[in-house]
């Protein structure tokens, strides 16, 4: 640890500089002093240090002061005359300024920046500095300076005091000071002070003291101690924190293929569901879903240097939302290079405080280049799973392979991910390295741009973290290609992976070195690209954002969580490829379901963390993660007349050689026309999956009454009618349950031809019909109507319930037909009012107020008449009913 001594006369005299007198006496005072230490030049301090008295810091001189180190101030100051002073500390290594011994006022110290000094703070924490003097308020042993220059109002001196100068403070802590930040005689026409985001808590006299000699000055976003008292006028403090461990709002941005659309908006991998265990850490620890906690999804098939831009919109959007300055960025994989893009751009608003990058492939990945090349992947669980979809796709959207929907979509993404260095090795040159990027590579120009050395200068001026994966296997990662040239016509353009195709034996043309099995460790450490951290991982690259939740969380706040969440990661996936004119339903072998509902044209979504496309898209598929072993049903629908396909792929991780997963795929080929419906089956068993081709069509079922969507009075019986259709099983082979449901509570009603309203609630009501052939097939057919009365349907039902001996005695239905009677004719005369041109707006109001009260009031004695005679002379069930109509009428 440094130290540095004066003669105490020279602290002394430091004091006079803020005595209420001539500040040109003043400034004569300490020109005159000898400094125990100047500096001309350019000093990084990157150690603790202890001072004792006076550090100048000259003018044109450069301090900086780097993270984790620490200052202490033993009767000491620093002072900038015309110099820079800049502080770099970080969230998880503050720079901590602090006293020799805060309980002693013999102790105080400050940080002066003067004659238009420069001073950057980024997450300092000063304590026990500052202090006031003059007046009735002695400073030092014998009480010097106040005997000298006694005055009748104080001086105030802060921690950081600032005079003609200019400061700005990031992510600063003002603790247990005197005063915190003092501010006087801003003259210089560049003289401002900037203190955002950061922290006063416990001064004593002031967080802020200010003589207004300069207009306002920016200290928003700021946790202050609820003292408004310490904060002197002109001091623009709103926006304040509303908690003292306020975070910025963090955006989490996913990697290539980690977005999808659904129902017009884009979702965060909710195929792997890669995300899930860090969205939900941070939640855990303090942060706010859509308060101060956003995902970035985004479409992944355009370019970053497009994407970036709408970044730059949605961190706009939550600025404004969140009314605060700026926002963290923890990016995965390609994501990383996105939020570089912005960051790196000419319209960037120095709106992120840090940037995290979880296995970003800075200088590119070679795995992309089989991509490009060809339209060719690899063979781990993902590496399969994107091939498929992207087949899928491809064909769905009329391209006749992947790497023609890459190249003409075209889908430039892939592009943006090829490597920037060397990695192509000739086999017929003694598989020499060609050494002449880009001129026999695919050349990248976007990652080229991103990385030149004039465009990384951003990346200084924010906090940047890189997490790196790297496997225990040090030959885990492709980092390049053994080579030939092949006559293939538009493939494999700048060369061939010797032996590519023939997965048996053999390397496949790949050379594989360290990284986290998708991104070389050479790319994601990246040495060229500054950052402030690099934090190595034992981790795959999918895992990646799970295993590093606790450095990610340290970081961006400076508290590692004790715990941490992980659900588990998907190593084991059923893809269902639904080739048009269909749309698809599955339904697991535990009965959970995922796909369109056909009778309401909505979707099920039983199945946990399952996906479905959509019905509406170009491309519909399913995915289920970790399927349960058994049988799946496979219900269709046509959408059209024509050929349908279906393609039903299992894709499960190696244990034993996880870069080559197990992969079996069924393929269900048929005839449709628009309406009808088909159930198919496959089954999944071991690391199969396995076709059913016996009877797999269930019945169809077509509901005649009652009608979907209808409304029917209660007083109504309505008949059950339906017919059935079965290609293989005859009517008399087929059994059929009938249910009807009602707020969730369902009765099987499979022995009734009719069903009577009376004796069913209001409200919406469902009648579900389930047909099962002699195979097994079952077919399902729902209709949704509604019970709904009036006051002449109630009195229907009175007869109707005493015919059924629910009323019990004549003079009861009298009573109650009488009163109902008598309901109706008011109930007339309210229709006759309203639709009378002889009476004037105003009087049919009254009139119409007065005689809904007097029906309303009617009704409520009838209510209490029926409930007085339930269970006695009106059965139970009926009162109740009786009563739930009234009630309804009421609310007409």
């Amino acid at each position: 640890m440094k130290k540095v001594k004066t003669a105490a006369v020279s602290t002394l005299i430091f004091l006079f500089l803020f005595a209420p007198i001539n500040p040109n006496g003043i400034i004569t005072i300490i020109q005159n002093a000898r400094a125990s230490q100047e500096i001309n030049g350019n000093e990084v301090w990157d150690s603790d240090i202890t001072i004792s008295g006076e550090i100048l810091l000259c003018p044109g001189a450069v301090l900086t002061i780097k993270k984790g180190v620490t200052i202490t101030f033993d009767n000491g100051y620093i002072r900038s005359d015309r110099g820079f002073l800049s502080v770099e500390g970080t969230v998880k290594e503050p720079v901590i300024f602090k006293s020799a011994d805060e309980s002693s006022e013999e102790h105080f110290y400050s940080i002066v920046l003067e004659n238009e000094s420069v001073g950057i703070f980024k997450n300092a924490q000063l304590s026990g500095g500052g202090f006031t003097f003059g007046g009735s308020t002695p400073i030092g042993e014998n009480g010097i300076l106040n005997q000298a220059f006694a005055e009748d109002f104080p001086g105030y001196v802060g921690a950081i005091e600032v005079n003609n100068s200019y400061l700005r403070c990031q992510g600063c802590e003002f603790i247990d000071n005197v005063n915190a930040v003092a501010i006087k005689n801003q003259l210089w026409e560049f003289g401002s002070a900037i203190v955002n985001r950061s922290k006063f808590n416990g001064n004593k006299n002031f967080n802020v003291w200010y003589d207004n000699s300069s207009g306002e000055l920016d200290f928003q976003y700021n946790w202050w101690d609820g003292s408004p008292e310490k904060i002197s006028a002109g001091v623009n403090t709103a926006n304040y924190a509303m908690r003292e461990d306020f975070h910025d709002p963090v955006i989490i941005i996913p990697g290539i293929m980690g977005s999808w659309e659904k129902d017009g908006q884009m979702q965060i991998d909710p195929i792997f569901h890669t995300y899930d265990n860090l969205y939900a850490e941070f939640a855990n620890n303090g942060y706010v879903p859509e308060e101060n906690l956003f995902t970035f999804p985004y479409e992944w098939r355009d370019s970053n240097i497009d994407n970036a831009k709408k970044l730059n919109e949605k961190i706009d959007e939550i600025k404004n939302r969140a009314r605060w300055p700026k926002v963290d960025i923890v990016a995965h994989s390609m994501g990383g290079l996105l939020a570089r893009e912005y960051i790196q751009s000419s319209y960037y608003d120095y709106d992120v405080d840090q940037l995290v990058t979880i296995g970003t492939p800075h200088l590119g990945a070679p795995k992309s280049y089989i991509k490009w090349e060809a339209g060719e992947s690899l063979w781990d669980v993902f590496e399969i799973a994107g091939k498929r979809i992207f087949q899928h796709e491809a064909k769905e959207k009329g391209y006749s392979d992947i790497f023609h929907y890459i190249r003409e979509r075209p889908i430039p993404s892939v592009r943006e991910l090829l490597p920037v260095y060397n990695y192509l090795y000739d086999v017929e040159n003694d598989y020499a390295l060609r050494e002449s990027y880009p001129d026999d590579y695919p050349r990248n120009e976007f990652l080229e741009n991103l990385n030149s050395e004039n465009l990384l200068w951003p990346l200084h001026e924010l906090e940047f973290t890189k997490i790196v994966g790297r496997t225990n296997n040090l030959t885990s990662t492709v980092s390049g290609y053994n080579v030939i040239d092949a006559d293939m016509g538009e493939y494999w353009e700048h060369g061939y992976p010797h032996g590519f195709e023939i997965t048996l034996i053999g390397d496949q043309g790949l050379r594989r070195d360290e990284g986290d099995r998708t991104v070389p460790l050479y790319s994601a450490e990246s040495t060229q690209i500054p950052s402030g951290y690099t934090i190595y991982l034992e981790s795959e690259h999918n895992a990646l954002p799970t295993d590093a939740q606790k450095d990610i969380l340290e970081t961006l706040t400076g508290v590692r969580p004790s715990t941490e969440i992980n659900y588990g990661l998907i190593h084991d996936i059923l893809f269902t490829a639904v080739y048009s004119p269909v749309n698809v339903q599955i339904e697991s072998p535990s009965g959970k379901r995922i796909g369109k509902n056909f009778e309401t044209g909505e979707e099920y979504n039983e199945i946990n963390g399952g996906f479905y496309a959509g019905s509406n898209v170009d491309a519909e598929f399913v995915t289920i993660p970790n399927p349960e072993e058994g049988e799946y049903k496979i219900i269709i629908q046509g959408t059209d007349e024509g050929e349908y396909k279906i393609e039903v792929t299992r894709i499960k991780e190696n244990e034993s050689d996880p870069l080559k997963a197990k992969e079996s795929t069924v393929e269900i080929n048929g005839a449709t026309e628009e309406g009808k419906r088909e159930e198919l089956k496959v089954e999944v068993k071991g690391d199969e999956v396995m076709a059913d081709n016996k009877d797999s069509t269930p019945p169809v079922i077509t509901i005649a009454s009652p009608k979907n969507n209808q409304e029917y009075l209660n007083d109504q019986i309505i008949p059950v009618s339906y017919e059935l259709a079965d290609d293989t099983s005859p009517k008399e082979k087929i059994t059929v349950t009938t249910t009807s449901c009602s707020d969730d509570i369902c009765r099987d009603i499979s022995s009734q031809s009719q069903v009577d309203l009376s004796l069913e609630h209001l409200g919406e009501h469902t009648l579900k019909i389930a047909a099962q052939d002699e195979a097994g097939n079952i077919g399902k057919r729902e209709v949704i109507f509604k019970v709904i009365t009036n006051l002449e349907a109630i009195r229907h039902n009175v007869d109707h319930y005493y015919d059924l001996k629910l009323i019990k005695t004549k003079s009861e239905k009298r009573y109650l037909k009488m009163r109902l009677r008598h309901l109706k004719l008011l109930e007339s005369l309210l229709k006759r009012i309203e639709k009378s041109q002889k009476i004037s707006d105003r009087a049919k109001h009254r009139l119409k107020v007065i005689l809904k009260r007097r029906v309303n009031h009617r009704l409520n004695q009838l209510i209490k008449h029926i409930q007085r005679k339930s269970g006695k002379t009106i059965n139970s069930k009926a009162a109740e009913l009786l009563v739930e109509s009234l009630e309804k009428v009421k609310e007409v």
